[in-house]
């Protein structure tokens, strides 16, 4: 069959026109390259985000939050051991923007709830799968707390501080993620980070756009005072040459989850450290580290046997305890994590706990772990809902799955973060007339 050569003619103009836009985009492409302007940023941007998406797109259920294959079909106390176990109140949160603080048995006995629209004034269309992390109880009932959506980039949404009744008293809208800690003034330190669209000065190893991990300082109304790059802080510090072993030079380079605020007391217990500064976590480099925000410099830094590790404090014996996700394998495998007390002086673990063969410990993401008063350790196991306590021989003395099942079959459990125990003297709001 013959077209009309009008016809013909047409076609032709068609052909050449496209091949015309595929030429002209080609070429934009390559300039923006070679002098990374507007475009290339874009597309790098672009690139970041559907990486951020990729690993967490299975997860999407029924419009449901962050969820993982349940190990069982427990819910609530499932362990109680009275005499061996700390009493007192545990306080966690879940794959929503609530907060729950339960007795021995799992009872609730006080609850915090503020929606991400509540705090800031407006539903922002690109977040889904908000929930709380980091959570901060002080003795009055205020609660701080971090929105978090892991289906986001970067993923971390604010920080809140409300009150017992869960009415917000400040909001601040950076993308804080993971961890916080309050200084005895009232000053909030809290891990923030931004979307780095430019290279760095003195870093060219580094390829843009990646995600920069900072130390926001807020004073007690949720002003910000000041933000402290961490990558600055390296680049500065005896400790640079570490930034050419990150792992990734473009993304989520460090990954910082965790901050605590060296007081006086602590420092005389970790003479590594000085009043002030901060101890950070940077699993991207499996290390733990001592920042001095006032100087925004890296002062000490250790890695050892842990791996993309959690929740890095120091005791008031000058241990430093952390949650390893996968330093038992150095790999992801089920049953890889752990929790393990360092001593600094002898650069040695001197306790670790595995799980047991029925119930290993094993959390891909997030984990937690707090050193309670009897001995004991309490367990934030938060990709498989769990908490559990344990006793320095490893007995599970107190044990609670989240009661938050999806699935057609309940086979997924929604994760649990920030688990922690009070006594009832420390949280006086509770008994107050």
């Amino acid at each position: 069959m013959k077209f009309p050569p009008s016809q013909t003619f047409e076609t032709a103009l068609k052909i050449i026109f496209c091949l015309g836009v595929l030429f002209f985009v080609y070429l934009a492409g390559v300039v923006s390259a070679i002098d990374k302007g507007y475009f290339y940023w874009k597309v790098q941007e672009s690139i970041l985000y559907a990486e951020a998406l990729k690993d967490w797109e299975a997860l999407r259920q029924d419009n449901l939050m962050v969820a993982f294959p349940a190990r069982n079909q427990e819910s609530g106390v499932t362990i109680r051991k009275g005499g061996k176990m700390m009493d007192g109140l545990t306080l966690y949160s879940d794959n929503s923007p609530s907060a729950y603080l339960l007795d021995p048995k799992g009872r609730l006995v006080h609850q915090w709830h503020l929606p991400y629209e509540a705090a800031f004034g407006g539903h922002k269309d690109d977040l889904q799968y908000i929930y709380w992390h980091g959570l901060r109880l002080m003795p009055n009932g205020d609660l701080f707390g971090i929105y978090e959506d892991p289906n986001h980039t970067p993923y971390g949404a604010g920080l809140v501080k409300i009150d017992k009744d869960s009415h917000l008293l400040w909001a601040y809208g950076a993308a804080a993620h993971h961890g916080l800690d309050v200084a005895p003034d009232g000053r909030v330190f809290v891990i923030l980070q931004t979307i780095e669209e430019k290279p760095l000065e003195g870093l060219p190893q580094l390829h843009p756009p990646f995600m920069h991990d900072y130390i926001a300082v807020l004073n007690a109304n949720g002003e910000e005072l000041k933000r402290v790059s961490l990558l600055g802080a390296l680049q500065h510090s005896a400790y640079a040459h570490l930034i050419d072993k990150l792992p990734a030079k473009q993304g989520d380079l460090t990954h910082l989850n965790s901050v605590q605020y060296i007081t006086a007391g602590l420092a005389k217990v970790f003479p590594q450290a000085q009043e002030g500064e901060v101890l950070i976590s940077i699993p991207k480099l499996g290390a733990i580290a001592l920042l001095d925000p006032e100087k925004e410099v890296i002062t000490w830094l250790k890695t050892g046997g842990w791996a993309v590790q959690h929740d890095a404090q120091v005791l008031n014996n000058g241990h430093i305890l952390l949650f390893d996700n996968w330093g038992k394998a150095g790999v992801k495998t089920s049953g890889s994590s752990r929790v393990l007390e360092y001593d600094p002086a002898l650069d040695a673990t001197v306790w670790s706990y595995e799980g047991t063969k029925e119930h290993p410990l094993f959390s891909e993401s997030q984990g937690a772990v707090q050193a309670l008063a009897n001995g004991n350790m309490l367990i934030t196991e938060s990709d498989m809902g769990r908490l559990v306590e344990v006793t320095r021989k490893g007995e599970a003395v107190w044990e609670y799955y989240s009661p938050a099942r999806l699935g057609k079959n309940r086979e997924l459990i929604g994760i649990v973060n920030s688990g922690t125990r009070y006594t009832l003297p420390e949280l006086p709001f509770l008994v107050e007339p």
